[in-house]
């Protein structure tokens, strides 16, 4: 599995290696905005935060549940995505928007709830410790 949307300054703002998500603003084209939003809205929730995420963008701003984590069986994603997509039209991986094109709908693939909250959890944590090799996985 592999994450789309994390960036430095929702993990972990001192990581050179994760990319700016003031980098990625007006990345994603008009015409794909609404089929991601879709395509995120219909992930399955793998780990819920009870926690604010306070929006890059604009500080005065929160997202409720932002670190919640989703996934289709093949991307992992947080649920503060959308609010990036919707608002800031944050650019995402070719190889997630072409899957986006084919599969309309979210599938998750058919595997146990507590070996994908595992996996996600290890790629996750790894991630934060700054191993990036585990985005790529």
């Amino acid at each position: 599995m592999r994450f789309i949307g994390l960036f430095r300054e929702l993990i972990r703002p001192e990581n050179p290696g994760l990319p700016s998500i003031h980098s990625s603003r007006n990345g994603l084209g008009e015409d794909m905005v609404f089929p991601v939003l879709e395509y995120l809205s219909k992930g399955t929730g793998v780990i819920d935060f009870m926690e604010a995420t306070r929006d890059p963008f604009d500080r005065a701003k929160y997202i409720s549940g932002g670190p919640s984590l989703f996934s289709d069986g093949e991307w992992i994603w947080r649920h503060d995505l959308e609010h990036y997509v919707r608002f800031y039209r944050i650019g995402l991986p070719e190889e997630f928007l072409a899957r986006v094109r084919r599969v309309p709908t979210a599938p998750v693939r058919k595997m146990n709830v507590d070996q994908l909250v595992d996996e996600v959890l290890e790629i996750y944590r790894a991630v934060e410790r700054g191993d990036l090799r585990a985005l790529l996985h």
